[in-house]
């Protein structure tokens, strides 16, 4: 029976580490491996959704100052790419305007990046209503959210009023004027 020099356990040490150490590298580069890719997947992700479209719902209002509120249902493309809005549906009622026409031609259309597109609400009009788009970007990639509008959220809010009769001539055709800037400020 032949017995085990120091020369050998020294052998077999050696191999037993060696082992050992190309196991331990063996499961680090796959951990780093895998690391490396779930980071390359978030990054994919998160580069997907800072060019994405955006769009939104929203309302917003207007006081010209001479005894005049506005108020605006607004929907814009917050992204960075164009949006091809496919269909907008509400659950509520609208104004009486915007009732009789249904928004029916606000489907199949295209937002740019920053791109809004607005309709005149009635001044009175207060109602909350939710509205639901569906959309994509040009690649196909579809989107779909939902927004409850309140209508009534300027109610509650104090507007310096002026009279008319107050005004100097001409001031009702500058306040006009600066209605139709304001508007194109907001988009």
């Amino acid at each position: 029976m032949n017995q085990l020099t120091i020369s050998n356990w020294i052998e077999i040490i050696s191999i037993i580490a060696s082992l050992t150490v190309s196991f331990a590298s063996i499961w680090i580069a796959l951990k780093s491996f895998s690391r490396a890719e779930k980071s390359a997947k978030a990054l994919e992700v998160s580069n997907f959704n800072a060019e994405r479209p955006y769009v939104t719902i929203y309302s917003t209002g207007l006081n010209t100052g001479v005894m005049s509120f506005h108020k605006f249902l607004i929907i814009k493309n917050f992204g960075k790419s164009a949006a091809k809005v496919k269909l907008i549906t509400y659950t509520g009622e609208l104004d009486t305007n915007n009732q009789s026409r249904n928004l029916t031609s606000l489907h199949d259309f295209v937002l740019a990046p920053g791109m809004s597109v607005r309709s005149n609400i009635d001044a009175a009009f207060e109602n909350t209503v939710k509205f639901h788009v569906d959309y994509s970007d040009l690649q196909g990639n579809a989107f779909s959210e939902t927004f409850n509008v309140n209508f009534g959220f300027g109610n509650t809010l104090v507007y310096a009023e002026a009279s008319k009769g107050d005004m100097p001539k001409g001031y009702n055709e500058l306040i006009a004027a600066l209605h139709i800037i304001a508007q194109q400020l907001q988009d």
